[in-house]
């Protein structure tokens, strides 16, 4: 037969796992209709200033042509004050007007294309891509959307 401690433990602990409320979507908290995308990356020690540099010539103009057709409301690019830590050197954060915005698109897609070849042609983007691989590496990426506590 088991011990009263045992007992009182296995209780203690089935008790604390137990849910203290469900919530309630709608109810207790409202999703945003404005996603986030959030992109975590790692550059190797010496090569973030290219990195970001390379950004400023690609990465940035396409944002701010989002920006300006109102799909992208705000971005942000934040670099670690310790890039030599172990986790994300850089995190990319990109807020949507909202979630019709990442479904394809043709015409806004063929657009965005159009826009981004009159700087960049296909080789060129190519060969970005793969000098930035010689010392990037996405570490996560996901879209997120704020909620709001409604009690």
């Amino acid at each position: 037969m088991p011990s009263m401690k045992i007992l009182t433990f296995a209780a203690t602990v089935a008790l604390s796992a137990a849910p203290l409320a469900l919530a309630d979507r709608w109810v207790d908290y409202a999703p945003s209709k404005q996603p986030w995308e959030v992109t975590t990356v790692k550059v190797e020690a010496g090569k973030l200033d290219d990195y970001l540099v390379s950004l400023n010539k690609s990465y940035a103009p396409g944002l701010e042509r989002e920006k300006t057709a109102g799909d992208v409301l705000e971005y942000h690019i934040l670099v670690n004050s310790h890039p030599n830590a172990s986790g994300a050197t850089v995190v990319f954060l990109v807020k949507y007007k909202d979630w019709s915005v990442l479904e394809p698109n043709k015409e806004r897609d063929q657009k965005e294309e159009a826009e981004f070849r009159k700087t960049f042609s296909k080789p060129d983007e190519e060969k970005l891509g793969e000098e930035r691989s010689k010392f990037r590496t996405f570490l996560d990426q996901g879209t997120y959307g704020d909620i709001t506590f409604l009690k």
